[in-house]
């Protein structure tokens, strides 16, 4: 798809993936190319609570966060020349599926669970890696988030395999 392809959609583009597959990285490189506006949903409730993601789970738990990540999203679709970085486990809002279905050209990005934790191995807020073995522990949640994927959008030409090659 090229760029004047892209706009002429006049959709929001939203980034879905799983954590460290670089959302934001990439995101901010496409809003630049585009000249779209960029938006980090995660960066986004954090600012407007105060507080890290992280605070916010322990706090409130992960309902009261993915509430919070609607309502990001949903504000963030409203606007047609803006890429946006979700949280890596947006996806398993159904709420969120179906407005990007909607609103939005998805684009999912992948990397292998050795290359994500290789990018975020440092990454002390990162609670799935405060493991005994963290990359273990990183393996089956790469691959759960792409059969949950597939299901969502089968056929649909919204998602696009993407990737930055970082590896």
């Amino acid at each position: 798809m090229t760029i004047d392809q892209i706009k002429a959609m006049n959709k929001p583009i939203a980034l879905i993936g799983m954590m460290g597959v670089g959302k934001t990285h990439v995101g901010k490189v496409l809003a630049k190319r585009l000249g779209y506006e960029f938006i980090d949903t995660d960066q986004t409730i954090e600012q407007d609570q105060g507080r890290f993601i992280t605070q916010i789970f322990a706090q409130q738990g992960e309902a009261a966060f993915r509430q919070m990540e609607l309502a990001a999203i949903t504000k963030a679709l409203q606007a047609p020349n803006t890429v946006i970085a979700t949280g890596g486990g947006c996806i398993k809002t159904p709420a969120i599926r179906k407005a990007f279905a909607q609103s939005a050209l998805t684009c999912w990005l992948q990397a292998t669970p050795e290359q994500i934790f290789n990018r975020i191995k440092d990454d002390t807020t990162r609670p799935l890696l405060q493991t005994e073995n963290p990359l273990q522990t990183l393996r089956p949640t790469v691959r759960a988030p792409t059969l949950l994927q597939r299901r969502t959008y089968p056929c649909h030409n919204r998602i696009k395999k993407c990737g930055y090659g970082r590896g």
